[in-house]
């Protein structure tokens, strides 16, 4: 079910893997995606999602500043949350998927993040004890 719609990602939710789905459709600024990435917050407290995951082939370049913001400030907010896992389909891009793997190893987090090439894989990993 699409909970958030926005010119760069939609948030879903997913009912058989009780998770918040990030599809990523593209460029968008940094307004724009932070204010996705709170909405995902919200919806993760509004449906108890025990999991995350990033459908993140599409996903843009994060600048800096966006890549520091996320690090510090998104994750500081999901670790208190119900989400116990992060299935990341990683991003087509090479820098952009550069970025993410930066993001996830900083994460410094007690959630069991996963990085997987597509989004059969990273829901096979959800399926499992």
């Amino acid at each position: 079910m699409n909970m958030y719609e926005s010119k760069c990602v939609d948030l879903v939710w997913d009912e058989t893997y009780q998770a918040i789905v990030f599809k990523w459709k593209g460029y968008g600024n940094m307004t724009d995606i932070q204010a996705a990435f709170n909405k995902s917050i919200e919806l993760v407290e509004l449906k108890k999602a025990v999991n995350l995951v990033g459908e993140a082939q599409k996903q843009p370049t994060f600048v800096k500043e966006l890549q520091d913001w996320v690090d510090q400030v998104w994750f500081s907010k999901i670790i208190s949350t119900t989400i116990k896992k992060i299935a990341m389909v990683m991003p087509e891009n090479f820098v952009s998927k550069s970025a993410v793997n930066k993001i996830l190893n900083n994460a410094g987090t007690t959630i069991e993040l996963g990085t997987f090439s597509t989004p059969e894989e990273a829901y096979a990993w959800l399926g499992k004890a």
